[in-house]
């Protein structure tokens, strides 16, 4: 596979805000994947045309406005999209543009439009049908070289300790999804604010997808979240992240 694998440190401790729609939460903090992201936008000759993805209230978003770009803000939560436009300038507001709706179903934006597509921290949120759709939205969104930074779960989540053995198996196995995971299956407390499934992802698996979908990666590897509480921290790789580029 091409590119680089590796581990990825971040050391501010951030807010964590809870979603209104049992996806998890937002989490204020910039790591090393979305960062690099950033850096392409700023880098762009002219203002980058970005879409962001699973904004939540919309901290990348934010962050991405700051960066110069023209921001489409994503979220299956139209309140929270909302709360995004009300936290925003007008100037800003000049620049940014709200899609509420699942990723699944968007059908408005056109073939080759965009420069970077940013999505952090929900398809593991997803089927891996789902992922394999999605992939293929972006790519097909995407205009020829534009990047794409993708970041999730991984496998090694702490709270998941409990099915890494099974985990392991299936992938003894080959399975083709083996961090498929039913969340009733946990012992974690945190089962509240979860869906009925989750995806988790190892290097092998996010890699592979993102090639089929026809993307180059420049980068995947996992990422330590050293903010997570302690029953979710498990040896730095809580977290996967993968940059690729559409060929």
């Amino acid at each position: 596979m091409a590119g680089t694998m590796t581990a990825t440190t971040v050391h501010a401790k951030p807010t964590f805000l809870l979603t209104n729609n049992k996806k998890g939460f937002m989490i204020q903090s910039i790591d090393e994947y979305v960062q690099s992201f950033f850096d392409y936008v700023k880098a762009c000759p002219k203002a980058a045309r970005v879409a962001d993805f699973g904004v939540a209230y919309g901290y990348t978003s934010k962050e991405l406005l700051k960066s110069g770009a023209q921001v489409i803000a994503n979220d299956l939560s139209e309140s929270q999209l909302h709360e995004l436009w009300d936290t925003v300038s007008e100037e800003d507001r000049t620049h940014l543009e709200l899609l509420p709706g699942n990723v699944l179903e968007i059908e408005s934006i056109a073939e080759n439009s965009l420069d970077g597509i940013l999505a952090c921290r929900w398809i593991h949120f997803l089927t891996g049908d789902e992922l394999r759709t999605i992939l293929g939205k972006f790519h097909k969104w995407l205009k020829p070289g534009g990047l794409l930074c993708v970041t999730a779960e991984s496998v090694h989540l702490g709270s998941h300790k409990v099915l890494f053995d099974k985990y392991l198996e299936r992938k003894g196995k080959n399975e083709e999804w083996p961090g498929f995971v039913k969340v009733k299956d946990l012992t974690t407390q945190r089962k509240q604010h979860m869906p009925e499934s989750l995806m988790l992802y190892d290097t092998d698996v996010l890699g592979r997808e993102v090639q089929k979908a026809g993307f180059a990666v420049e980068k995947i590897g996992y990422i330590d979240r050293p903010y997570y509480p302690e029953d979710l921290r498990n040896g730095g790789q809580e977290a996967i992240g993968a940059l690729a580029n559409k060929m």
